[in-house]
């Protein structure tokens, strides 16, 4: 993940910190992030609402929070595509 613009890790960190699960699910399949997004997205969504005000501060938080179906390549992944 290191090689990936701060800016951008920064900006899709936003989006999956304040999206909705609807606006999260449909904007990463508009991305063409790899499925299963409908089994992923609301495993984000729950543990991102048991963080403190409801969001994650970094990457490494999210890797290590250990949600279902999202592990370092799909980190990778969604901070790649999603726009």
């Amino acid at each position: 993940m290191e090689l990936i613009d701060p800016i951008k890790k920064a900006n899709v960190l936003n989006l999956v910190n304040t999206f909705s699960q609807e606006q999260l699910a449909l904007s990463m399949e508009l991305s063409g992030i790899s499925k299963p997004v409908r089994k992923l997205v609301p495993n984000i969504i729950t543990s991102r609402n048991i963080q403190p005000q409801q969001k994650f501060d970094d990457w490494e938080m999210i890797v290590s929070a250990k949600i279902s179906g999202l592990g370092s390549g799909r980190v990778k992944e969604i901070i790649d595509k999603l726009k």
